[in-house]
């Protein structure tokens, strides 16, 4: 933190303003594709798990039938995981990898790879959700073990993000 303060302190005025813009026009470029996510019955965020639902299915079937068997509803954890666009899930370190991930796949990248990720997420932890009945399920998904992630363990996700996103995109 003090060196962060110390590399800020050395900046120009002039290129503080000029982050300050970079900074707002990728705040803008990331929310811009999730504006339905915001709106009345938040019919993106509706949409982004029925989609993170499928994938899981097609991905890991027995992990998914248990969820469901034991009347846990995807939109009971990935509801937060979309809303909050995994911030709460994964360290602030892991979180500046994701967001630069999602600029960089482009204009709809939120949205689209935003699925892949949440389900990628999922099924990271799907030996232990085997393991656990309802109330353990709904404790343990929203309050994920990542607090102690790095750089590897969010390459990995976005890794296997992206996997599903190469075999998965443009399937009905």
């Amino acid at each position: 933190l003090e060196q962060a303060q110390a590399t800020l302190a050395s900046l120009s005025e002039e290129a503080l303003l000029t982050a300050e813009a970079d900074a707002y026009w990728s705040l803008c470029a990331l929310l811009d594709g999730v504006q339905d996510h915001y709106t009345a019955a938040q019919p993106g965020i509706q949409r982004l798990v029925y989609r993170v639902r499928e994938l899981c299915f097609r991905v890991d079937a027995p992990c998914c039938h248990h969820i469901e068997d034991n009347g846990l509803e995807f939109l009971q954890f990935a509801f937060r995981w979309a809303n909050c666009l995994l911030l709460r899930e994964v360290p602030p370190i892991c979180a500046f990898r994701l967001f630069d991930t999602f600029l960089a796949e482009g204009s709809h990248g939120l949205p689209s790879f935003l699925s892949y990720c949440c389900a990628a997420l999922l099924l990271n932890f799907s030996k232990q959700v085997l393991e656990m009945e309802f109330q353990d399920m709904v404790m343990f998904l929203q309050n994920l073990p990542t607090q102690d992630w790095k750089e590897n363990e969010m390459s990995m996700l976005l890794s296997q993000a992206y996997l599903f996103q190469a075999m998965f995109s443009g399937a009905s």
